[in-house]
């Protein structure tokens, strides 16, 4: 036997060593069901979508959910392989609608205001998690709604006890979304200085990418900052 065909890859599995490991597609309908028997109340909605699972759940049950899905039997979504956010506010007009919204503009405040009394969420959190038993993924998203404060940030539980992967990701979506995450250990920038002003995947963030610093940041600060990062 050659070393590509005792180490090498097939459509029809993997090999590790000389043993042959079949591949088998995921039944992704009958793992929506273990889904719901498994989280329960906690789940509030379902559906497949592009080949993936999705799992909407209330952020005050996130911690409780992610516990369920790694400990129950026949799910046991051990690994978040990867978390982010999403910001769900329309972006601007423009020829291809992709222009960021003023935030001092009337129209930003107008979507603002209407989504917060609407009660409609501003921003996904997703996880997505996978399991090494099973090979199966499942992409759990759970939907916050703006403050409309600078001062107060929307908010979720910390996972990064659940899942130590989150505590970086959850730093990454807090520099860049804004969003807090309640009980991590040391939420702080992790990408941009601590005195940036602004979190730039917002999309009222000036697209033009031009640095924000917060007021009363002084010119050495900035500097200092400029040079850490390399500017």
């Amino acid at each position: 036997m050659s070393m590509h065909e005792e180490k090498g890859a097939s459509s029809s599995g993997s090999t590790i060593g000389q043993v042959r490991v079949p591949f088998t597609p995921v039944d992704l309908e009958a793992l929506q069901v273990k889904l719901g028997s498994g989280l329960g109340s906690l789940l509030e909605a379902s559906h497949i979508e592009n080949g993936a699972l999705i799992a909407h759940v209330r952020p005050e049950n996130i911690r409780a959910a992610l516990e369920a899905l790694r400990d129950t039997d026949g799910l046991q979504l051990t690994v978040m392989t990867h978390m982010t956010a999403v910001d769900l506010l329309p972006m601007g007009p423009g020829p291809m609608a992709s222009q960021a919204i003023d935030a001092g503009s009337d129209l930003y405040a107008k979507l603002q205001r209407e989504r917060i009394a609407a009660g409609e969420p501003r921003f996904a959190v997703v996880y997505e998690l996978f399991s090494h038993i099973y090979r199966h993924r499942v992409r759990v998203k759970a939907f916050l709604q703006d403050t409309g404060s600078d001062e107060v940030l929307p908010a979720i539980d910390t996972v990064s006890d659940i899942y130590l992967t989150a505590n970086w990701h959850e730093r990454e979506c807090y520099d860049l979304f804004g969003i807090d995450f309640t009980g991590h250990p040391d939420l702080r920038r992790i990408l941009l200085p601590d005195r940036w002003d602004g979190y730039p995947l917002r999309k009222e963030y000036p697209f033009d990418g031009k640095r924000a610093w917060r007021l009363g940041t002084t010119l050495e600060d900035a500097v200092q900052a400029d040079s850490h990062l390399g500017l």
